[in-house]
């Protein structure tokens, strides 16, 4: 505490769970597995060329299906019980942040458009995407799909991004946010665009923002 007087987070993702050390070995296996090293040996793992660790990076980047929490994200931070003690959002609605910290938090319409492409290679056809539903949402798919009805002559990869976005991205920013502000730390309640709330409704670029 008490480097920063003010601070900007774009494009957190709030909504993922991060990994403890121990639920994040499936990665670490693989990664030191690329580098020909043993996860234990860290002698091996520091004296890999940054070539190599990129090369690694790239060919162990995998998301298991159905995409859950803790997997969508295959690097990321991990909650280690030192520098990290739980999960971000966890903290911030716990009030366990700097005080008197300014705070804007912001995230795009189309955050997890590429990550989509990633598992989805192919146009989804509606049944797909209903199919798609059940298996991530299970008892709550007829929610969702409420909420996010299927493009029925089209490619509904958009929906999965606009769902992804809103789920991971720009309803849990929100939850910050007000969580800042209730908690009396001086967070600014208008740190999303109004464009983002709004779920990019068709037409709308307006980045302004909206008083919480």
């Amino acid at each position: 505490f008490g480097l920063f007087s003010q601070v900007i987070m774009e494009s957190n993702p709030f909504g993922m769970t991060y990994r403890t050390p121990l639920s994040n070995l499936n990665w670490a296996d693989l990664f030191a597995a690329e580098l020909h090293c043993d996860i234990e040996d860290n002698a091996c793992l520091l004296n890999a060329s940054v070539s190599s660790v990129l090369k690694a990076q790239s060919d162990t980047v995998w998301v298991p299906w159905p995409v859950t929490k803790t997997t969508y994200l295959p690097w990321q931070p991990v909650i280690d019980g030192k520098y990290l003690t739980d999960q971000p959002l966890n903290l911030i609605e716990a009030g366990k942040t700097a005080p008197g910290v300014r705070v804007i938090i912001g995230t795009n319409r189309n955050e997890s458009y590429s990550m989509v492409l990633g598992p989805f290679h192919n146009p989804l056809s509606s049944l797909e995407y209903q199919a798609s539903m059940d298996l991530i949402f299970k008892d709550n798919a007829t929610q969702v799909l409420d909420l996010y009805p299927p493009i029925p002559d089209g490619d509904n990869r958009e929906m999965i991004s606009q769902i992804s976005t809103d789920f991971y991205f720009a309803c849990p920013s929100l939850r910050a946010v007000k969580a800042i502000s209730t908690n009396n730390q001086r967070g600014h309640p208008r740190g999303l665009l109004v464009s983002l709330l709004i779920n990019g409704i068709e037409g709308s670029t307006d980045d302004s923002t909206l008083d919480l």
